[in-house]
């Protein structure tokens, strides 16, 4: 019965969450960004698109493909922006897909409370935090919820504290969840 309050909650702890990451650019910016009102930078979507002519098992070339089959723009491309890049990457690090469930798994798999509670809220009670995707409802499987809770807590790096993308692009996908301490699914 408190939707409305539970939304801004969410929004406040989202906005106090994201302020932390290494090189957050600001909520204004972001959303400029996403609007496609600034600029392009040919140079960083660049960096991004070279991706795909990296060898076809190697993680930079899974983040390609990602961001490709999903349509989501890359940092540098209209509406593209690097806020979130964390949370697409623990996608492809994962392995879980952007369908509902596959969010659900993927938030307990970079949890932290906000994150789960995001996901439970977006995807299992129905209410719709982001407008980026639908809200959904009976979603929350506990077994595999708890399997991507084990193996996020397992990562030894946080994806929003400046990790770095292009330092492992070139690395076959399997060895930088090896060397990142993620088990397999």
């Amino acid at each position: 019965g408190h939707t409305l309050l539970a939304r801004v909650e969410m929004m406040r702890r989202m906005r106090d969450t994201v302020r932390q990451n290494a090189g957050f650019p600001g909520f204004l910016e972001t959303a400029l960004q996403a609007l496609g009102v600034t600029g392009e930078d040919s140079d960083l979507a660049g960096r991004y698109e070279a991706l795909g002519a990296l060898p076809p098992d190697s993680f930079g070339r899974a983040v390609y493909t990602h961001f490709r089959r999903n349509h989501f723009p890359f940092p540098g491309e209209k509406h593209g922006f690097s806020a979130i890049m964390f949370h697409d990457l623990g996608h492809v690090l994962s392995g879980y897909d952007t369908d509902p469930e596959g969010e659900i798994q993927q938030a307990a798999f970079q949890a932290g409370f906000f994150f789960l509670l995001f996901g439970v809220l977006q995807f299992h009670l129905g209410v719709r935090v982001t407008p980026i995707a639908r809200a959904q409802r009976g979603l929350f499987d506990v077994k595999r919820v708890l399997r991507a809770v084990e193996r996020g807590a397992a990562c030894k790096v946080d994806l929003g504290a400046g990790f770095d993308l292009f330092a492992y692009a070139d690395m076959p996908l399997d060895r930088v969840r090896a060397e990142l301490g993620i088990p397999a699914a």
